[in-house]
């Protein structure tokens, strides 16, 4: 099996919504864990014409302030598709 490069999560496909988001949406993972990809990856932008999409980019922003990543979420996160 292939790993996908780290930036497919964070892109929509075929029109459906990115991954990291139907994650989200599904409950899969927290709003928490989208700040901290957030914070690293810096995927989130405020531009987008789907208002699913544009509630949780603004929902990220305003959370970001309140969490905080270490430098073990940072690495884990970095190297987990080497």
């Amino acid at each position: 099996m292939e790993k996908e490069g780290i930036a497919s999560p964070f892109t929509s496909e075929d029109g459906y919504h990115p991954l990291i988001y139907r994650l989200y949406f599904g409950r899969l993972i927290s709003i928490e864990t989208l700040v901290v990809l957030d914070k690293i990856y810096n995927y989130v932008t405020m531009d987008s014409d789907d208002i699913f999409l544009e509630d949780v980019s603004m929902l990220i922003k305003k959370y970001r302030p309140f969490v905080q990543i270490t430098n073990k979420m940072r690495h884990i996160s970095e190297n987990f598709y080497k």
